[in-house]
């Protein structure tokens, strides 16, 4: 009897439900579609998903410790996640906010909102002149150095802060305070402007800046 096609390394074969589900546009491969079966790549590792006869179905970079084991980079067999694929997703979200938001002297708002700008487990808020990076998974530390030279480059803020709010499988875990990433020192009270409303945030509380522009 002929066996299931065969899958090399850095390549992971999921269900037929899971494939037509990913396919149509989720974002995600959860741990337990995994069925248990073990992978040896590395965190941020890019993984091809490919469905029960070995055809592609999408590209994602691996989380060894989340409830969330693949998140999806590309759909197109010859895509990836480098430093000029984030760089044009990031200059894309600018793009798209400067399209869509009203012209109200507003400074703070959400300018990459993760999966829907393309660029998964993370997340990145513009209070003035500085950003606040989110970052949701350890499989972004590889990237994290190519995500601030892109936000570097397209926003030119004073100062980019980095936030890790990586979860385990076991629930929510600690929440250290914002760092220093790239720049100046950020005031503790920066007043900032949202639809002509006046905010006084801190963007390196552990919890939150007071304002939340998600």
């Amino acid at each position: 009897m002929r066996g299931e096609p065969r899958v090399r390394r850095g390549t992971v074969r999921v269900p037929a439900d899971v494939a037509t589900r990913i396919r149509c546009g989720h974002p995600y491969l959860f741990r337990d579609a995994l069925g248990g079966r073990p992978l040896q790549e590395s965190a941020g590792a890019l993984v091809e998903l490919v469905d029960p006869t070995g055809e592609f179905v999408a590209k994602g970079i691996y989380d060894p410790t989340g409830a969330i084991a693949v998140r999806v980079v590309s759909r197109n067999p010859g895509g990836g996640f480098d430093a000029e694929t984030i760089e044009r997703r990031v200059q894309a979200a600018r793009k798209l906010r400067e399209a869509v938001l009203p012209a109200d002297g507003s400074d703070a708002y959400r300018v990459v909102h993760s999966e829907g700008d393309a660029l998964p487990g993370v997340t990145v808020d513009k209070y003035g002149d500085y950003l606040v990076m989110h970052l949701y998974s350890p499989a972004l530390e590889s990237v994290r150095d190519a995500l601030l030279d892109a936000l570097q480059k397209t926003w030119q803020p004073r100062a980019i802060y980095e936030q890790r709010r990586f979860r385990p499988q076991t629930g929510e875990g600690q929440r250290e305070p914002a760092t220093l990433a790239r720049g100046e020192l950020a005031p503790v009270e920066l007043e900032v402007n949202e639809g002509g409303v006046k905010f006084v945030v801190d963007v390196t509380a552990p919890l939150g800046s007071g304002l939340f522009l998600d």
